[in-house]
């Protein structure tokens, strides 16, 4: 007798969709395409001029990446030699050591990574896994999935989340703290009409093009240093439109003026979420990580200018593409 919970299960569309019949010609084979390239590597001069079939004046941009900054060229010989089944035997013999297989792997092409996976089944995988990856200590994971609830919710969750010491989650918590008082503080001026009330005070000052896009680089500096960007253009795009509607800006033009100055706002104390990241992942102060970013503020504020003052710099390519 089955399970009424079984049967239900079964009738869910989703589980009636989990086997799919390989299509090699269309890219949908896991293993075994016959339009996997042979693997194979010609070096001349300590330089690759040949992998996987493909000469070096015709390789992509991750092929030419590969070839001249990932393959070992004094490994590859050996590498590319060596069967493919013994490579994927010592990925799992606990007898061979991790630094040995990275070794021989350096020198691998693409094509021949994936022969050797292709030797392997899911079990061996994750024995594989295990032992490659480069992980230094063990470290719990856990996920915050509430992106539909209410953002003190959200706050809440992470701050649990981060407290408990699930190391996955470390940076998601982080970033869910800014998202969530982003998101109080957009819902506070909402409330209050203060991006009405900014909205009248600029057209009050001027009503020249070019003193409004100043004006809204510098507000939106300001906002991008404390706002996060997806609620930042959610209340100020219903703000700004009528103003650069009446005034005559290309909304296009407008458009990326305002997301590079957002953007910029993620790499600008004291809320840079960014910032916060980059933290978390180097593994610094939040003091170290500023100083180390600044330097690359001038070069954005200079790009910022000159699409601000030069519309056909960002206007070219729309005009071009829908010129009627």
């Amino acid at each position: 007798m089955r399970s009424k919970r079984f049967e239900r299960s079964a009738e869910r569309p989703i589980n009636k969709e989990t086997f799919i019949q390989p299509w090699p010609e269309v890219g949908l084979a896991t293993t075994f395409s016959p339009f996997d390239p042979k693997p194979g590597i010609t070096i001349r001069d300590g330089a690759i001029t040949e992998m996987d079939g493909v000469r070096c004046e015709d390789f992509d941009l991750v092929e030419r990446f590969i070839a001249r900054h990932a393959l070992d060229t004094t490994v590859a010989p050996r590498a590319m030699a060596t069967p493919s089944c013994d490579i994927a035997r010592m990925i799992v013999d606990i007898n061979v050591p991790r630094a040995a297989v990275l070794e021989l792997a350096g020198g691998c092409s693409p094509a021949k990574m994936v022969e050797v996976i292709n030797q392997m089944n899911v079990l061996e995988m994750m024995m594989g896994l295990a032992k490659m990856r480069t992980r230094r200590t063990p470290a719990n994971q856990a996920h915050v999935t509430n992106r539909k609830e209410h953002p003190a919710l959200l706050a809440a969750d992470a701050a649990e989340a981060a407290l408990r010491g699930f190391a996955e989650i470390e940076t998601t918590a982080a970033v869910l703290f800014i998202v969530a008082a982003a998101s109080i503080f957009a819902w506070v001026l909402t409330t209050t009409q203060v991006t009405e009330a900014i909205a009248a005070w600029v057209l009050s000052i001027s009503d020249s093009p070019i003193v409004f896009l100043l004006l809204a680089n510098v507000f939106l500096l300001f906002v991008g240093c404390f706002m996060e960007t997806i609620a930042a253009i959610t209340i100020l795009v219903p703000v700004f439109m009528p103003i650069v509607a009446k005034l005559g800006i290309d909304p296009v033009h407008f458009g990326l003026v305002m997301i590079l100055n957002l953007m910029i706002g993620l790499l600008t104390p004291p809320v840079g979420m960014v910032l916060f990241i980059l933290q978390k992942v180097a593994r610094t102060t939040f003091e170290v990580t500023v100083k180390a970013v600044l330097p690359w503020l001038g070069p954005l504020l200079v790009t910022l200018a000159l699409i601000t003052y030069w519309p056909a710099l960002t206007l070219w390519l729309p005009d071009l593409l829908y010129a009627k």
